[in-house]
Parts: structure tokens; sequence; C-alpha cells
């Protein structure tokens, strides 16, 4: 299940997932990969919403938005070993 968010609060990712544990997110806004902190956009409960987090991605991706796919899941990563980039 995805769940948007709307919620203009910058937080961290540390906030984030102690707030909702055992999720996969998108966090958007983010300036400095250093000192990761932005918006939260979205929250994808379970690997079966996946597939719905990176095609939410991709589309603010294309609409200029600066976003990251961040977190866990419960149950383990999604595939491990490896990452999806989303390229502007």
């Amino acid at each position: 299940m995805l769940k948007m968010i709307k919620n203009s609060d910058i937080r961290r990712p540390e906030e984030i997932e102690e707030k909702y544990p055992g999720c996969m997110y998108i966090l958007t806004d983010f300036t400095d990969v250093n000192d990761m902190k932005g918006h939260l956009y979205a929250i994808s409960y379970d690997k079966d919403s996946f597939q719905e987090l990176c095609k939410l991605t991709d589309e603010l991706s294309n609409s200029g938005k600066t976003c990251i796919i961040m977190g866990e899941y419960e149950e383990g990563g999604v595939l491990l070993g490896v990452q999806r980039e989303v390229k502007r």
C-alpha cells in the first residue's frame, strides 16, 4: 500500500524511519546528500507497492523535482545489492 503524505515539514531520514518503521519512502526537495533532509512525499508499506513508488519517483523527477527513495521494508530490501537511480 502506498500512502501519500501532505506535510511540508523538513525531516531527516532518521525521524521518518522512527515514525514509519519498516517502510520505504520518497524524500523530496533535499539539497545536500551529506546532510540529508527534505519533505516526506509518500510511503510504501510493503514490496507490493514498490513499483508504484518507483513510478511516482519517475513522475516527480520528470517534473523537475529532486527526489530519492529511501528506507527498508520490515521483511528486507527489494533487491539486495541493487540500487535504482533516477536521472534528470
